[in-house]
């Protein structure tokens, strides 16, 4: 009689497209996408689509 591999879930690790990665807010915790702001110096900084927080420290 043949052996018969039981079902179940296979934990394999894969690799994970970069497409699939979201950041995470510090200030609200939730992943998010990410906007872009011009700051009055010129420069541009990403910013939390959710509650519109500062992602990097403006230099």
């Amino acid at each position: 009689m043949p052996k018969v591999q039981q079902g179940g879930i296979l934990d394999i690790a894969q690799p994970l497209a970069i497409g699939k990665v979201m950041l995470v807010c510090p200030k609200c915790g939730q992943p998010t996408r990410i906007a872009h702001q011009t700051l009055e110096n010129g420069r541009r900084v990403r910013t939390c689509r959710h509650c519109g927080e500062a992602l990097e420290a403006a230099r």
